[in-house]
């Protein structure tokens, strides 16, 4: 085994929380009712690629999906080059 491989077999995700991440920010999602222009520009403002996705069923949030920046390039081009 390799320095790489017994690295990454032999720590957590939570000793890369401790090392890099003090403070943990709050949770940033979307609703399922969000557009693809809020969720673009959620995932600017943030600087972040992905973000959770949930629905609100029977007044509980539920997490459904995690949208990444690639679904939303790709839904768009798409949609937008089968309606030219």
């Amino acid at each position: 085994m390799n320095t790489h491989d017994k690295f990454v077999a032999s720590h957590t995700v939570g000793s890369l929380l401790t090392e890099f991440k003090q403070q943990l920010p709050e949770l940033i999602d979307i609703s399922a009712e969000s557009t693809v222009e809020e969720a673009f520009d959620i995932l600017l403002a943030n600087d972040i690629t992905s973000v959770p996705v949930y629905r609100i069923q029977d007044d509980t949030k539920e997490y459904i999906t995690i949208v990444n920046t690639l679904d939303l390039l790709r839904f768009t081009i798409i949609n937008v080059s089968s309606s030219i």
